[in-house]
């Protein structure tokens, strides 16, 4: 949860500077809340029901730990993605080590933030444990730099830095809208029916599949409209980058959408401050935050 105090004493800092900030100098709070974590040979059942009551955290993802060091981060999408491999019932005999991201270099609360985001950018994943005199001691995600964001007061249209809102039809499996996800290399699509457009996040659907309720050999046949829709917010086609992404931090949102567009804390973070880290995609759609 964002501490509001902090955010709003924050200075007002260029991206040189903020990138030149190590993480326990930017981000104090992180060391202060509460860090999920699973031994590697952890059902992938139950990995996902740590991970479906982390969507109001909007935690990006769970750390695995063998003797006491991280050796791997796991996101509703690794799982989703070994579901549809291996199909559901025998994806069920899964373990955390089987469908982790490897960490192969620590970070620690003495890099800076400039380091995070090459991190972030070469993995893909905006998401990561932190080590302090040797031990585990938070998580860091993309949504960390959005009071960055927006103390930087960027003027820019937020619709420069959008995505291309993917479309499904609302009769869909939920296996071919996983396939679609995984194509598009995306963590949420949207459903457009009677001028309405809804989103549907990893998430929700890591939740339909591995509740106890509706947890059947079959769910992966059932057709997307079951599933529950995220609340997003709605951004006005002038809005700027700054503005927007205080939009998401006050309103306590996962993304924003305008028309047929999507922002998520991994575009505004990665394409705002991740420019200056180095040249990047800008149309990169890949939203693993």
């Amino acid at each position: 949860m964002l501490n509001r105090k902090w955010y709003y004493k924050m200075e007002h800092l260029d991206a040189g500077e903020i990138l030149d900030l190590t993480i326990q100098k930017a981000f104090p709070h992180i060391f202060n809340k509460g860090t999920v974590y699973v031994a590697p040979d952890t059902p992938i059942r139950n990995i996902a029901l740590f991970l479906i009551p982390l969507r109001e955290l909007y935690t990006s993802g769970i750390v695995v730990m063998e003797n006491n060091n991280p050796i791997g981060r796991i996101s509703p999408t690794h799982i989703l993605k070994k579901v549809v491999e291996n199909g559901y019932p025998q994806c069920l005999a899964a373990t955390a080590r089987d469908v982790m991201v490897s960490i192969v270099r620590d970070v620690r609360a003495t890099f800076t933030l400039r380091a995070v985001l090459e991190i972030f950018r070469d993995t893909k994943f905006g998401f990561s444990p932190v080590m302090k005199n040797e031990l585990l001691a938070g998580t860091i995600s993309t949504r960390d730099f959005l009071p960055f964001i927006v103390k930087m007061g960027v003027e820019r249209p937020a619709n420069t830095i959008a995505s291309d809102l993917i479309y499904i039809n609302h009769k869909i499996s939920i296996e071919n809208t996983l396939r679609i996800m995984f194509e598009e290399d995306i963590r949420k699509i949207a459903i457009k029916e009677k001028g309405q457009v809804t989103i549907v996040d990893d998430r929700s659907l890591l939740g339909y599949l591995f509740s106890w309720e509706t947890g059947k050999p079959n769910a992966l046949d059932v057709d997307i409209d079951v599933l529950p829709k995220s609340n997003v917010a709605n951004f006005p086609h002038t809005i700027s980058i700054s503005k927007a992404a205080e939009e998401l931090l006050v309103k306590n949102l996962p993304c924003s959408i305008s028309e047929d567009k999507i922002i998520t804390p991994w575009d505004f973070v990665m394409k705002v401050l991740g420019s200056h880290v180095a040249k990047t995609d800008m149309n990169e759609t890949v939203l693993l935050d």
